[in-house]
């Protein structure tokens, strides 16, 4: 517990809430109070945008003029950046560097492995944290998931991240996930990323420290995709009330996070139905928009198509619309 490293990730994951449509302003006032109270690394957002997603605001966008200007305001902030692996080029992973980002954090979709390898090599090799982010780890099969793992750390990431993605953990299930990788994995430090669609995302963050995990994921308010993060208040309160966190001002936290709600107000998710479902049957949220049509197309539940889902062995990474509204047509003639 004591090796407890917090990333704050608001202005990153919480463009999902908003098209990462937060102003220059706030984003510098942002970084400078959390690094003030004590945060240790702040993720201003992605670089040249997250896969899938068109026209992102700044933070979205992480263009050289957006680091610049949060660099000159915060000279002493720990800054990360994210980056999916089919967006950037080695030369992206050079210009962070020169503008002085701390830790660069690679997002790798099961199956995405092989051409990430390079970026995270290069990132480390130029003396920064570079992390090997796996997303959605609960749709892994557990030698799969292990493999991966495997290459990562022997490619020279610096931190191996799981990220449930999905929102679908229980804290035995977080337990139990870090135990594996501790026994299967060679050393080295380890990172926590969680969404909140079953209510545990707090939980579940507090398991992983009592297992030792390193670094630790969240968001002012918990904003983020679909249910949201951990709050980054929730997270410094249970350190502070566990006697952790010496270096962290609990009431600058709590103060921040009152003035940030303020000024988003669309940072204060909480999980729908539609959330929860998505968590409990351990779908990521870019099958909803699918779901949505074929239900509503068909008239069917919701959630008895989900469910449905659930029951079947789907590749959960390649669903399509078509295979959705194939379930759907079955569901309605049944």
């Amino acid at each position: 517990m004591t090796n407890l490293t917090v990333l704050d990730v608001t202005l990153r994951d919480g463009g999902y809430v908003n098209n990462w449509e937060f102003s220059q302003d706030l984003a510098q006032s942002v970084v400078t109070d959390l690094t003030a109270a004590g945060i240790d690394f702040v993720e201003i957002g992605y670089r040249n945008s997250p896969s899938g997603h068109d026209n992102p605001g700044l933070s979205g966008r992480c263009s050289d003029a957006y680091i610049k200007a949060i660099r000159a305001a915060s000279p002493n902030a720990k800054l990360s950046v994210m980056y999916s692996p089919d967006t950037v080029t080695l030369g992206d992973i050079d210009t962070l560097a020169q503008l002085g980002v701390s830790m660069v954090r690679c997002s790798i979709p099961a199956g995405n492995l092989g051409s990430a390898l390079p970026l995270i090599k290069h990132a480390k090799d130029l003396g920064m944290v570079s992390t090997a982010n796996l997303t959605t780890v609960t749709e892994y099969k557990t030698d799969e998931l292990i493999e991966d793992c495997n290459k990562a750390v022997e490619n020279g990431c610096s931190v191996l991240y799981v990220a449930d993605t999905n929102g679908t953990m229980t804290p035995d299930r977080v337990k139990a996930l870090f135990e594996l990788l501790k026994t299967k994995v060679p050393p080295i430090p380890l990172g926590f990323h969680n969404h909140n669609n079953l209510g545990m995302g707090m939980a579940n963050a507090g398991e992983a420290i009592r297992c030792g995990v390193n670094y630790v994921d969240c968001t002012l308010r918990g904003m983020g995709r679909s249910a949201g993060n951990v709050p980054t208040e929730s997270l410094v309160t249970y350190l502070h009330c566990q006697g952790l966190g010496d270096n962290l001002n609990l009431l600058q936290i709590l103060t921040l996070a009152q003035y940030f709600v303020a000024q988003v107000p669309l940072a204060d998710p909480k999980p729908t139905l539609e959330d929860m479902a998505l968590g409990a049957y351990n779908f990521f949220t870019n099958v909803q928009p699918f779901v949505s049509q074929a239900a509503a197309q068909y008239g069917v539940s919701w959630y008895k198509l989900l469910a449905k889902m659930a029951s079947l062995d789907l590749d959960k990474p390649k669903i399509t619309q078509e295979q959705v509204m194939s379930i759907a047509r079955q569901l309605s003639n049944s």
